[in-house]
């Protein structure tokens, strides 16, 4: 199975962008479970935006900050290669990605609840239901 893979935030830690020569240390739960599907003959692709600037000096700097970063770390083997265009892979790992309508779900509720809590609100309109804040969660067991 081809797995292609984001790098900021899923390989690498990702606060906020300090530029195409930086790169956060490794998020050692996900790099793990790279070494095991390899392990398992998966391959894995590096699917970036780092790598889609407009000018060549930039892309080169961008590719050669993640190189750096793998041999760093002792990884690259687990990688073919990397690209900024989208591919056809059978898997995209992705931290901004909702991968099920169940971990979808889970984002609506969750960023309902933090908007809620910036508003200071403990009772929401969630689907034309008045609901407490507290009771919230028991909604989507009435989904179910």
């Amino acid at each position: 199975m081809l797995i292609a893979i984001d790098f900021d935030g899923v390989l690498a830690k990702f606060d906020s962008w300090e530029g195409l020569a930086s790169a956060g240390e490794p998020i050692e739960e996900n790099v793990e479970k790279v070494k095991e599907l390899h392990k398992k003959g998966h391959t894995f692709i590096i699917f970036t935006c780092r790598l889609n600037k407009k000018n060549e000096s930039e892309h080169d700097l961008a590719e050669k900050t993640i190189k750096d970063w793998l041999v760093k770390y002792e990884i690259e083997y687990l990688f073919s290669g990397m690209t900024g265009n989208k591919i056809g892979a059978d898997i995209y790992w992705d931290d901004r990605a909702v991968f099920t309508i169940d971990q979808l779900d889970e984002r609506i509720k969750k960023l309902t609840i933090e908007q809620a809590v910036k508003k200071r609100k403990r009772n929401i309109n969630w689907r034309g239901k008045h609901v407490n804040l507290d009771k919230f969660e028991s909604l989507f067991d009435d989904e179910n």
